[in-house]
């Protein structure tokens, strides 16, 4: 499969002989571009996210239904893969989703509601990530706002900063928003995932759903749960 040798994952065929796969696409993501590609084919994926790049990369591709035991060489390759990336500390560890109800919950007695516009971008950008949660929480998603929390959701090291990003830009009417939101989708972060799939069933734009299609079939339970549920509400 050249796809695969040109984007580097390891690539297992578990259907028989596939039929030619011949598609072309302009300015679309790998993860968006495979559901159309692969068609009515049943097929699962795996990805890391690279934080030297802090984007999300494909590394392996099983077309067909999963065997008991992966072939030793597509699971040595993906295995490989991920020894490559470094995980980012405390993702696993922090109860995401409930340090943004906590920061928003805390609006109402807190002086930051009270801070302009200069002074909140100020404090996205501080070192600390509890500053970074409470300036992505108040910030508006309009204009320098709305580019700042953009920036915070696709690259902020800490899964918290990037769940409250999300919250913030489920308020915005920006198309650029709603693309960051899909973007996220790709999070290596469950919680942060949970988040945004929750976010785009609060815009209530029917388009997502094909985006949220593959996510019924996470590794996580929690997403695939909340991609059904706002599936059915889209779909209504």
């Amino acid at each position: 499969m050249n796809l695969a040798e040109a984007a580097e994952f390891a690539f297992q065929n578990n259907s028989g002989d596939l039929p030619p796969l011949t598609i072309q696409f302009e300015d679309l993501a790998l993860d968006e571009a495979l559901p159309l590609l692969m068609g009515d084919l049943s097929y699962q994926t795996e990805w890391v996210s690279d934080p030297q790049t802090r984007r999300h990369r494909l590394t392996s591709l099983v077309v067909g239904e999963q065997t008991a035991k992966t072939d030793s060489a597509l699971r040595k390759d993906a295995e490989s893969a991920r020894d490559e990336v470094a995980r980012i500390p405390y993702e696993e560890e922090v109860q995401v989703r409930a340090a943004v109800a906590e920061a928003i919950e805390q609006r109402s007695t807190s002086e930051w509601p009270s801070l302009g516009a200069d002074e909140l971008l100020r404090r996205a950008a501080d070192s600390d990530p509890e500053v970074r949660l409470r300036a992505a929480i108040e910030l508006e998603p309009e204009e320098e706002g709305l580019d700042r929390l953009i920036d915070l959701l696709a690259n902020d090291p800490d899964p918290r900063v990037r769940a409250a990003a999300t919250a913030s830009l489920e308020n915005s009417d920006s198309f650029g928003a709603v693309e960051a939101l899909l973007a996220a989708l790709r999070d290596p972060n469950p919680e942060v995932v949970v988040e945004v799939i929750d976010s785009l069933e609060f815009a209530g734009d029917a388009s997502s759903i094909r985006h949220l299609e593959p996510l019924l079939a996470h590794e996580d339970s929690r997403v695939r749960e909340a991609a059904s549920e706002a599936i059915d509400f889209l779909e209504d």
